[in-house]
């Protein structure tokens, strides 16, 4: 909660669900990015829509140049059809 009381992480809410976005500098290449940190909530097909569109005026107000989340497989298929498609894969090491 402190960087989000320092203005370095937001919490978008809606009315089933909220989102913890940050804001990132990137370096190669060159951009600001909005990084979708955490999303919760339920019944995520009723406000997907909604979330996305306020997720994309956010980020164009803070001049970034995308949105990047890192999901679940599932949450692939449910928001293609807005715009979002996977660009890079995480991989891990488990320890």
């Amino acid at each position: 909660m402190e960087k989000v009381k320092k203005g370095e992480m937001q919490i978008h809410r809606f009315p089933l669900g909220e989102i913890v976005t940050e804001i990132v500098e990137m370096k190669l290449p060159e951009e600001r990015i909005l990084v979708v940190l955490l999303l919760a909530g339920e019944r995520m097909d009723e406000w997907k829509e909604e979330a996305t569109e306020y997720l994309r005026a956010f980020a164009r107000k803070h001049d970034c140049k995308a949105i990047e989340a890192i999901s679940r497989f599932g949450l692939e298929k449910k928001l293609k059809a807005l715009g979002w498609k996977k660009t890079r894969i995480l991989l891990r090491n488990q320890l």
